[in-house]
Protein backbone atom coordinates (compact mmCIF):
# COMPACT_ATOMS: atom_id res chain seq x y z
CA UNK A 1 0.00 0.00 0.00
CA UNK A 2 1.34 3.42 -0.56
CA UNK A 3 2.22 5.67 2.49
CA UNK A 4 -0.33 8.27 1.15
CA UNK A 5 -2.93 5.70 0.98
CA UNK A 6 -2.52 5.13 4.97
CA UNK A 7 -2.58 8.61 5.75
CA UNK A 8 -5.69 9.03 4.17
CA UNK A 9 -7.42 6.27 5.88
CA UNK A 10 -5.82 7.04 9.40
CA UNK A 11 -7.18 10.85 8.46
CA UNK A 12 -10.86 9.05 7.87
CA UNK A 13 -10.88 7.20 11.22
CA UNK A 14 -9.74 9.96 13.01
CA UNK A 15 -12.69 12.08 11.25
CA UNK A 16 -15.09 9.09 12.23
CA UNK A 17 -14.53 9.10 15.86
CA UNK A 18 -14.62 13.06 15.92
CA UNK A 19 -18.12 13.25 14.87
CA UNK A 20 -19.26 9.84 16.30
CA UNK A 21 -18.22 11.56 19.85
CA UNK A 22 -20.45 15.15 18.61
CA UNK A 23 -23.22 13.35 17.79
CA UNK A 24 -23.24 11.22 20.88
CA UNK A 25 -22.34 14.50 22.41
CA UNK A 26 -25.27 16.54 21.38
CA UNK A 27 -28.21 13.53 22.02
CA UNK A 28 -26.62 11.99 25.57
CA UNK A 29 -24.40 14.65 27.20
CA UNK A 30 -26.63 17.04 29.41
CA UNK A 31 -25.47 20.61 28.80
CA UNK A 32 -24.15 22.90 32.09
CA UNK A 33 -25.58 25.95 30.65
CA UNK A 34 -29.20 26.58 30.33
CA UNK A 35 -30.89 27.32 26.83
CA UNK A 36 -31.04 30.48 27.39
CA UNK A 37 -27.06 30.97 26.89
CA UNK A 38 -25.87 31.39 30.60
CA UNK A 39 -27.06 34.73 31.21
CA UNK A 40 -27.39 35.80 34.98
CA UNK A 41 -31.73 36.58 34.77
CA UNK A 42 -32.56 33.88 36.19
CA UNK A 43 -30.13 33.79 39.48
CA UNK A 44 -31.04 37.17 40.25
CA UNK A 45 -34.85 35.99 40.10
CA UNK A 46 -33.97 33.17 42.34
CA UNK A 47 -31.93 35.61 44.67
CA UNK A 48 -34.89 38.12 45.41
CA UNK A 49 -37.43 35.41 46.22
CA UNK A 50 -35.34 33.78 48.54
Amino acid sequence: MDAQLIIVILIGIAVGVKLGYEIFRFFFVKRESPYCNGCSMCEIKKKKTA
